[in-house]
């Protein structure tokens, strides 16, 4: 199955169904794809209590 990281995070698509498969991504692609991972990533990380504020 293929889709895009969009897609995924949006709920349009499935991720991973099983922990075996794998998942390939492709790097380049529009910024706005980068600011969506890192947001998901730290909201995801906000939930679970991980993470760590650094000084500006």
């Amino acid at each position: 199955m293929d889709a895009e990281l969009g897609a995924v995070l949006a709920g349009r698509a499935p991720g991973r169904r099983r922990p075996d498969e794998v998942v390939l991504v492709n790097p380049f692609g529009l910024g706005i794809e980068d600011v969506a991972v890192a947001d998901a990533v730290f909201r995801a990380a906000v939930r679970r209590g991980l993470g760590r504020w650094l000084p500006r």
